[in-house]
């Protein structure tokens, strides 16, 4: 599933990691959780990810959407 956490998230990282490091991290974590599951032609993310059921919720799709954002955002004020 999409919303499954990723078990490289409990690594352990240095203590003297930089912002771009460990906006990184987290960047890899949702290009693997969220963006690769985007629809390319409508743009929204799937509720499942697994099966043949592809519907997409809207409300879903914005956290998903959002989360990715953020993330920009944090990109070009770092």
């Amino acid at each position: 599933s999409v919303y499954e956490p990723l078990k490289s998230i409990d690594l352990p990282r240095p203590d003297n990691e930089t912002l771009w490091d460990k906006l990184d991290h987290y960047y890899r974590i949702v290009k693997a959780t969220l963006l690769m599951y985007q629809s390319p032609t409508t743009g929204l993310f799937p509720t499942k990810t697994c099966g043949d059921d592809q519907k997409a919720k809207i409300q879903d799709s914005l956290y998903c959407a959002a989360g990715a954002w953020a993330l920009a955002l944090a990109y070009r004020y770092a």
